[in-house]
């Protein structure tokens, strides 16, 4: 019998962030039954302490995968949860009790094809990584109230299984995969929604923070955004040109070795984008799934 709302953890060799996160999840379950869908590719070395921190729960299935990446991860948890909404949530992160119920009342309480996503946080009370609003200048800013989020974060993130088998998650990503997603998601017509109340801490001693190489995935997604769903030339002016400059600024107090990392990174992700126009143009019209 397949479940209405299954939560998915992929993971690799962080059995005690897993196990941190699953004992949030067991606070959470209080407020809505789930399953929950661990997708493990650890090596031989940490696998026993992950099978213990899901061993302590009765409402966790572990999955071994030997895939590479957290999109292919992803990919992977949609092929074996059995659940008609997923809830992607990262390893190390812990959830607030009332989150993963707040998601499924934002979905159920709206109409259409529809993903929500939540907030996430480092501890410190600054709630950025939650939905937002494109502009000119690299990642965007807070959606406001009301307003219709251009992308959302995919480390809290419910959207239908069916969405997942229709646009898989991009493996040729590292990084930005929630603003990738988002752009496919939004040229099906496909309405983001954020949930003010779902909200999630990251592990204390690890805070993400963007490097000059990594920006290669994230020029991709917005290129994505600007020129395949929004088909908005002047945006992409703009990227190219504050967006650029906002990089340089950026990356300069780290010195001439961050800023050539960081040129060679804008090179290569225009370049890979260019290759893959057309696949991207195949994606972005596939309709979405009707329920």
């Amino acid at each position: 019998m397949t479940d209405r709302v299954g939560v998915v953890v992929p993971t690799r060799n962080r059995p005690d962030d897993l196990a941190r996160c699953l004992d949030s999840l067991a606070v959470a379950i209080e407020r809505l039954p789930f399953r929950v869908w661990v997708c493990d590719s650890s090596d031989d070395e940490s696998r026993p302490a992950v099978e213990a921190a899901c061993d302590r729960h009765d409402f966790v299935e572990l999955r071994f995968h030997a895939r590479d990446g957290i999109a292919a991860a992803r990919n992977f948890a949609v092929e074996v949860a059995d659940a008609e909404l997923l809830v992607s949530v990262d390893d190390d992160i812990e959830v607030e009790p009332q989150t993963i119920s707040a998601l499924v009342e934002t979905y159920d309480a709206a109409a259409g094809p529809r993903v929500v996503g939540g907030a996430v946080s480092w501890g410190d009370g600054d709630w950025r990584w939650a939905p937002r609003t494109l502009r000119r200048i690299r990642y965007g800013r807070l959606s406001k109230p009301g307003e219709g989020p251009d992308f959302l974060n995919s480390a809290l993130l419910l959207y239908p299984r069916s969405f997942a088998q229709t646009w898989p998650w991009h493996e040729g990503l590292r990084h930005g995969l929630g603003v990738f997603m988002s752009a496919m998601w939004r040229s099906a017509g496909v309405t983001l929604l954020g949930a003010p109340a779902a909200k999630a801490t990251h592990v204390p001693h690890r805070k993400v923070v963007q490097k000059a190489a990594d920006q290669d995935d994230f020029v991709y997604a917005l290129l994505t955004h600007a020129l395949i769903t929004d088909h908005a030339g002047a945006r992409a002016l703009g990227f190219e040109l504050f967006g650029f400059a906002a990089g340089l600024k950026a990356f300069w107090r780290e010195g001439p070795k961050a800023l050539g990392t960081f040129s060679a990174a804008w090179v290569a992700g225009h370049r890979t984008f260019l290759r893959d126009r057309r696949w991207l143009h195949e994606m972005a019209s596939r309709p979405a799934p009707a329920g």
